[in-house]
């Protein structure tokens, strides 16, 4: 089953062969792999449960849409951790490995390559140090000028 290779932390990505119709899953098998350890799901097509989705703590789900169609005999799962291809944003597609790190929220899905996930997390704590000290000095009364000036974002 899923939940038997899910670990904590975990983030479930599931390239769904093209069906756009089904919902892949729902609150009772994202009960199951969060209770395995998973954070979340992220796939390329459909989910039903939205409502009962929302309520399950500290996990995300990132889908194309919302389906009340169940996916039961009209698809199956046929391999798992292998490398697949999702959808991109800036390109077609985007290499999903086992392993990369998964960030992913309400905005999107964003993918970091094992291979430079230290050096990414690096640059995005310098990004949210700067963008702090902006929100700390725009409630401070800081005009936004004077706060990218200090702080260079935008």
């Amino acid at each position: 089953s899923l939940s038997s290779l899910c670990f904590p932390g975990c983030v479930v990505i599931i390239e769904c062969g093209g069906e756009p119709w089904t919902g892949k899953f729902g609150e009772m098998t994202s009960w199951n792999i969060k209770q395995a350890g998973a954070k979340g799901i992220v796939l390329d097509s459909m989910i039903r449960d939205s409502w009962g989705l929302e309520v399950i703590p500290d996990y995300t789900v990132c889908a194309r849409g919302t389906s009340p169609v169940e996916s039961a005999k009209r698809w199956r799962i046929t391999s798992v951790n292998q490398p697949i291809a999702m959808p991109g944003t800036l390109t077609t597609q985007v290499r999903v490995a086992p392993g990369d790190w998964v960030v992913a929220e309400a905005d999107g899905v964003i993918v970091i390559p094992q291979e430079i996930a230290m050096e990414a997390l690096i640059k995005a704590e310098e990004i949210e140090r700067r963008e702090q000290g902006m929100r700390e000095d725009f409630a401070k009364g800081m005009s936004f000028k004077d706060a990218y000036e200090k702080w260079g974002r935008a």
